[in-house]
């Protein structure tokens, strides 16, 4: 927990160093993401972050903030007089490092590279066995004992497009490595005979809107 306190404070601290400065480089965004796991069973999952961006230069913009992420997994077993599926959802607060470098740009479309590392941590978990006649809700206590901290890396490429002075339109298709898991998961999960580790990879599209606090023609600035 402490070292994500410390995040907190560095993106305070990011904040408050934009602020001082000229408010044409700075910019606000609200993302809203689904991804999907391979190799383990997983439904719809998604995520809403909010970003706060600097232009370190013209074909550069750095991006600080925080998501909210919900991941729904499950996994069917059968027996011979019958079947279960377990559900678990387990909800993560992830905060984003990134970074965008354009690589073209035409009229009011440009494409940037994506990349950037978030740190995120477990804040809520629950489950649910549905067996052949019945259901029941599994509920596990988070506890702040060993590591905590998961650490993923991103990689993708942006497409842009100006709807308005001010306004973008970001779609962006990326992938996930997973570096470090938070190590409850594993208590959870495997607490619960489920083996939801075996992939570190995954695969999304965000969505986001980008307001700028300075008008500015894309070829000039971007």
């Amino acid at each position: 927990m402490k070292k994500v306190l410390i995040i907190i404070l560095c993106m305070i601290a990011f904040s408050n160093k934009s602020t001082s400065q000229n408010l044409e480089k700075l910019s606000v965004e609200f993302d809203a993401d689904y991804c999907y796991y391979f190799k383990i069973p997983n439904d719809i999952n998604y995520g809403f972050a909010l970003l706060f961006s600097d232009y370190i230069s013209d074909g550069f913009r750095l991006n600080v903030g925080v998501e909210y992420r919900k991941s729904n997994l499950y996994r069917d077993t059968y027996y011979n007089h019958g079947y279960e599926r377990n559900y678990f959802h387990v909800g993560y607060i992830d905060y984003l490092i990134n970074g965008n470098i354009r690589i073209f740009s035409k009229n009011k479309f440009y494409t940037s590279l994506f990349v950037g590392i978030s740190i995120n941590t477990i804040v809520d978990y629950s489950g649910k066995v549905y067996y052949q006649y019945s259901v029941e809700n599994i509920m596990e206590m988070l506890h702040e004992e060993g590591n905590c901290i998961g650490i993923s890396l991103m990689l993708g490429e942006s497409f842009s497009y100006k709807i308005r002075n001010r306004l973008f339109l970001h779609l962006t298709p990326f992938v996930n490595y997973r570096i470090k898991t938070d190590n409850r998961i594993k208590e959870m999960l495997d607490h619960n005979g489920r083996d939801f580790l075996r992939s570190k990879w995954y695969v999304g599209m965000r969505i986001g809107i980008e307001y700028l606090f300075y008008d500015r023609t894309l070829s000039k600035n971007r």
